[in-house]
This record gives structure tokens, C-alpha cells and sequence, in this order.
């Protein structure tokens, strides 16, 4: 590889190779690394690293871009762009901008090749974003040509409560957005559970139906968002105002225990493809603490759904009790992994799958939050306004 790169003086080639060797490497960094490896030794400067620069970003946007192909389409969207943004940044320095920014990085730069190759990768970047940027609208749109909805997609309606285009008054309104909350809660819930058969069981049929299941998620809350902002220009009265609140926090909330959902399936089904295993303790550790956050989410929805003070303190408790779970398991991982009890690459796996656990407890304990801090300011009124939050 070495004498391959010494013998490089034609751009487009370097190009080439640069794309090539990411792709096999899955590392735009560690490209670089080699490159300054080699100048280091006098096998290449700046003229013959440059184009192979190019070819790295390529590569990396491609890898992006190749691991997107099992998600949703807003993932396989930002691939693409991703993609079709370094290409032609890469086809507008190779052709027109690739000689006067070199002799620039040289001005700008020592003598030291490992220096210019580190400038001339942060100047590409920076360039590339200031010509592109005005493009950036254009290169969306494409993607979505590219990857478009299905027309079904399109006809059939996010909600099942809620009809944006008739006119209803704030309270039927909330009401009705209350209950979209509580479903989309639901199908939070669902993706955790499937979650958490594909670690124990490598249920592996499941990804698809929770990346499908994710998509709905987020269109939901992009849909509640739009249809409480529209909301907010009406006449609300104080109540009103504090749910329409709320519930803007809340599915921000929600929509992120999603997120954590979905993290967990997608590190299992790595774990599975690379044929990872874990210790019969971390299973049981992962079990106690799943089940104390099926608990948690539970209680906090109920907490949420009746304002009910008690509940939302118990949240807060467990969430105390996950916190300190998370971290004696922590340390039980930290200690399967120095007396090789556990694969190091499991342990990581592991290490990440019980973050977003604890992470999900985090979220639970501040949408609790939301219910006490209404307590807390309206301690002489007994009055629920979210008395009709379907159960």
C-alpha cells in the first residue's frame, strides 16, 4: 500500500484509493491517520495526499450511507445526502479548486506534510460547507424525490383522535391530542418490549417491525407539535395553556424513550450478526433493570395521564433506584471484563444497552417533574385539568 501511494501522481486515482481505502478501513480518521503515517516517512506530500482527502470523505459518506439501507427513510434520506454532498464537494475541489487551496494549505502550513495534510482536511470541510450550504434545500428535496413516500403513506392519516382540518374548541382539542399522547406512549412501549426480546431472545424478525414502529413515533410527534402550535393561537385560558405546554415537553420526551428504544434493538441486532454473547449475569442484570423501567414508564404516563402527585414522586424514586442500578452494573462489567469473564466487545455492547435504560429513567423521572412542578404552584386548587386523559 505504501509503494502504491508513493507512486500516486494522478489525482483522480488518489481520489480513488482514498475511497477505497475507508471503505475497507469504515474510518475516515483512520485514513487520515495512515496518510500522515506515510508522510511522516517521506512517502508522500501534500500534492499526492490531497485527492486521496477527496476520496475519503466519499467513502465515509458511503459507509453512512450503505448502513442506513435497514432503517426508516428519514435515515436512508440523510445517508443519501450525506453522500450526495460529499460527492460534489469532492468533484468541485478535484476539478476546479483542488490546485489553489493546495498551494494555500502550504502557505498557511510548516514544512511538516503531516501538518498540511491535518489543515488541508479541516480547509476541504470548511469550504465545502460554505458553497454548499446554499444548496442544502435543493439536496433534500432530492433526497426525497429519490426515496419518496408511498402514495398510502401519504393518504393514510398519522392520528387516530385527532382531525387537523376540523375546527374543534381547546379543550376537545387537548383532549383529543391527550389521548394521541397516551397512544403514541404505547407504541413507545411496544418498541422497548420488542427491544428487549431481540437482546435476550435474538429475536431478530423483530428490527423491522421496530424501525417501522419508530417511523410512526416520529411522525406522530412531529404531527402533535404542528397541531398544538396551530393550538396555541387560540384563546387559551390558563389550564389550557399549562397542558398545551406540557404535553410540547411531553412527547419531546416520549419521543426520545423512542430513540433509546430503538438504540437497543439496533446494538442487539449488531450483537447478533456478530455473533456476540453475554454472561448469564449481564442477562439477569439487563432483566431487573428493564423491568424496573417497564415500571417506571408505566407509573409515569399514570402520573401524567391523573396529575397524580404520589405517582410522579414514585417516579422520581425509581429513577433513583435505576440510577444506582445502572451504575453497581457498571461496575459488575468493568469486573467480568478484567477477569475475562466477558467478550470485551459484548462488554461494550452491554455497557451501551444499559445507558439508554437508564437514560429512559431520566426521561420518565422529567416528565414527572411536569407534574409536580404544577402541584407546586397551584397548591390550593384540587382541580385535574387533565381529568379526561384516557386510561
Amino acid at each position: 500500500l505504501a509503494s502504491m501511494i508513493s507512486d500516486l501522481s494522478n489525482p483522480y486515482l488518489g481520489l480513488i484509493l482514498g475511497f477505497l481505502i475507508t471503505m475497507v478501513l469504515q474510518s475516515s480518521t483512520a485514513s487520515i491517520s495512515l496518510l500522515q503515517v506515510f508522510a511522516s516517512q517521506g512517502l508522500i506530500n501534500l500534492q499526492m495526499a490531497f485527492p486521496i482527502l477527496f476520496g475519503n470523505n466519499i467513502g465515509s459518506s458511503t459507509t453512512t450511507m450503505i448502513a442506513s439501507i435497514g432503517s426508516n427513510k428519514n435515515a436512508k434520506r440523510a445517508g443519501l445526502f450525506n453522500f450526495i454532498f460529499n460527492l460534489i464537494g469532492a468533484m468541485i475541489f478535484l476539478f476546479i479548486l483542488r490546485v489553489p487551496v493546495q498551494n494555500l494549505v502550504v502557505k498557511l502550513s510548516s514544512g511538516d506534510v503531516q501538518r498540511q495534510i491535518a489543515n488541508a482536511h479541516t480547509i476541504y470541510n470548511i469550504i465545502i460547507v460554505l458553497l454548499l450550504y446554499p444548496l442544502v434545500n435543493f439536496l433534500v428535496n432530492t433526497t426525497k424525490k429519490i426515496i419518496p413516500d408511498k402514495a398510502e403513506d401519504k393518504e393514510k392519516s398519522i392520528f387516530d383522535f385527532i382531525d387537523p382540518e376540523k375546527e374543534e374548541t381547546p379543550a376537545i382539542a387537548l383532549e383529543q391530542t391527550l389521548k394521541e399522547v397516551v397512544r403514541m406512549t404505547q407504541l413507545v412501549e411496544d418498541n422497548l418490549n420488542k427491544s428487549s426480546l431481540i437482546f435476550k431472545k435474538k429475536e431478530i424478525k423483530l428490527v423491522d417491525d421496530i424501525y417501522a414502529t419508530e417511523d410512526r413515533i416520529d411522525k406522530l410527534e412531529l404531527g402533535i407539535s404542528t397541531y398544538l402550535l396551530n393550538l396555541s393561537n387560540q384563546k387559551l385560558n390558563k389550564k389550557e395553556q399549562y397542558t398545551l405546554n406540557s404535553l410540547m415537553k411531553v412527547i419531546s420526551d416520549v419521543e426520545r424513550i423512542g430513540d433509546n428504544a430503538e438504540n437497543i434493538a439496533r446494538m442487539s441486532e449488531k450483537a447478533i450478526y456478530n455473533n456476540l454473547e453475554f454472561s448469564n449475569e449481564a442477562l439477569e442484570e439487563f432483566d431487573n433493570l428493564f423491568d424496573k423501567i417497564i415500571i417506571s414508564l408505566n407509573t409515569t404516563i399514570e402520573a401524567f395521564n391523573e396529575l397524580d402527585l404520589k405517582k410522579a414522586k414514585r417516579t422520581i424514586k425509581i429513577e433513583k433506584e435505576i440510577g444506582n442500578m445502572h451504575k453497581e452494573y457498571k461496575n459488575n462489567n468493568v469486573y467480568r471484563l478484567n477477569t475475562n469473564l466477558c467478550d470485551p466487545a459484548s462488554g461494550r455492547v452491554f455497557l451501551d444497552i444499559i445507558s439508554d435504560l437508564d437514560s429512559i429513567a431520566d426521561k420518565c423521572a422529567k416528565i414527572s417533574d411536569y407534574v409536580i412542578e404544577y402541584h407546586d404552584s397551584n397548591k390550593s386548587k384540587k382541580t385535574n385539568i387533565l381529568s379526561k386523559f384516557i386510561k
